[in-house]
C-alpha cells in the first residue's frame, strides 16, 4: 500500500500523519517522523474482524443472494360481530389508558380510554351503549385520527 498522508487538527495544532499500513484492527502511522501502531478502538472505530481475501475471492465475482421474502406478520386478528359498532379515535395521539375490558358493558357517553395528543389528555367516549367485543390498541400504542379503537356490540332491548 502506498503511504497515505492525512492532516489532523488536534487541540488546535495541525499534524501531518503518514498511514503506512491499515487493517481491521490497527494502523501503522508516522507523526513528525515517529512511527506508531494505533488500535482502531483508540480512534473511536468499532472493532471489525480481520478478514483476509483468499485467491478465489479475489478472482471470482461475488455472488449475492437476494433474501427470501418473509411471510407477512399478523399483528392483530380482528374479531367479528355481525351488528357491531366501532369507537374511533377522534384525533392522532398515543393511547395512555384503556378504561374498559373485553366483555364489559358500556353506556353511551362513558369514557372508554384516554389519549394523549399534543401533550394533552383527551377522553374518548362510547358513541353508543353495548358490550366491548375487541380492543384494537393497547396502552402505549400510537393511533391516527379515525383509527378504530374498540369494536362494540350493541345490547338488545
Amino acid at each position: 500500500m502506498k503511504d497515505k498522508i492525512i492532516t489532523l487538527d488536534i487541540n488546535g495544532r495541525e499534524y501531518k500523519v503518514s498511514v503506512h499500513q491499515f487493517s481491521a484492527n490497527e494502523a501503522t502511522v508516522s507523526v513528525d517522523g515517529k512511527e506508531y501502531v494505533v488500535g482502531l478502538s483508540d480512534l473511536g472505530a468499532p472493532k471489525i474482524p480481520d478478514v483476509k481475501p483468499t485467491p478465489e475471492s479475489v478472482h471470482r465475482p461475488a455472488v449475492i443472494h437476494a433474501p427470501k421474502a418473509a411471510a407477512p406478520k399478523v399483528i392483530h386478528k380482528p374479531k367479528e360481530a355481525g351488528d357491531a359498532s366501532h369507537i374511533y379515535s377522534p384525533l392522532p395521539g398515543q393511547v395512555l389508558k384503556v378504561l374498559v375490558k373485553e366483555g364489559e358493558e358500556v353506556c353511551q357517553g362513558q369514557t372508554v380510554c384516554l389519549l394523549e395528543s399534543m401533550k394533552m389528555e383527551n377522553e374518548v367516549h362510547a358513541t353508543t351503549g353495548g358490550i366491548i367485543v375487541d380492543i384494537k390498541h393497547q396502552e402505549g400504542a400510537s393511533v391516527n385520527q379515525g383509527d378504530v379503537l374498540f369494536l362494540l356490540k350493541p345490547v338488545g332491548n
